[in-house]
């Protein structure tokens, strides 16, 4: 069976664990808020590949479940993230050197710092006023109002 239909009937099978991690998120706004600007930020800073796929990694097995940190037990799990277990640790050091994570080695946990704290420069593409644009069109678009005349 391909990886992604495999996926995906396993995302049905946990649909009653996904509807209570957004009630998670939706029950705590400031984390809710946080998560929202480390993604915005990831997309402005200028990260390579492979540090992309560790934030993303780490992201997805905390924020994205409504919490500070993620446990990853083996320095090897980051190959499910596509990062091979002979690049890992130069990786997490220079991510942990620019502020971007934080790595408790003792309890095996790795949190995405406030992007105020990192240390990493904007890629050359990044244009302010046109990611809101986009941001503005993309929620037009859901049909979210930004305002409302109550």
């Amino acid at each position: 069976m391909p990886w992604a239909k495999k996926t995906n009937d396993e995302l049905d099978f946990y649909m009653d664990v996904l509807r209570k991690i957004g009630a998670k998120k939706i029950n705590n706004p400031k984390r809710t808020k946080r998560e929202l600007l480390i993604r915005g930020e990831v997309l402005r800073r200028n990260f390579t590949k492979r540090q992309m796929n560790i934030i993303s990694f780490i992201f997805s097995f905390s924020l994205y479940l409504g919490k500070e940190k993620a446990i990853i037990p083996k320095m090897r799990d980051f190959e499910i993230a596509g990062v091979g277990k002979d690049k890992i640790r130069n990786e997490i050091d220079q991510l942990v050197e620019l502020n971007v994570l934080d790595w408790n080695q003792e309890e095996k946990t790795f949190a995405v710092k406030d992007p105020w704290e990192w240390k990493v420069k904007y890629h050359a593409g990044y244009n302010h006023e046109r990611g809101i644009e986009l941001f503005l069109l993309n929620l037009n678009d859901a049909g979210i109002e930004l305002y409302s005349d109550e």
